[in-house]
């Protein structure tokens, strides 16, 4: 099981909790309490991304690319 700090919890405006990986970015889960996350962060593994950088198989603390925007928007955006 990943520990606790493996996750970060966001409430969300309907009261419901998304749980997040902080190592792969994905909504692993989404439920009414904390203790409903629980399950699905245990059996949570992170999938490969072209965001992620693994070194070894783990978790490098250098794992997301920088995204610049550009300097101007269009109009229409």
């Amino acid at each position: 099981m990943e520990s606790e700090n493996d996750f970060a919890h966001r409430l969300n405006e309907d009261g419901t909790i998304d749980s997040i990986c902080l190592h792969c970015f994905i909504t692993v889960a989404t439920a009414n309490s904390v203790t409903g996350l629980l399950k699905s962060e245990e059996c949570h593994q992170c999938a490969d991304s072209p965001l992620l950088k693994h070194t070894d198989g783990g978790h490098s603390e250098d794992r997301a690319k920088i995204i610049k925007w550009p300097e101007t928007l269009p109009d229409d955006l």
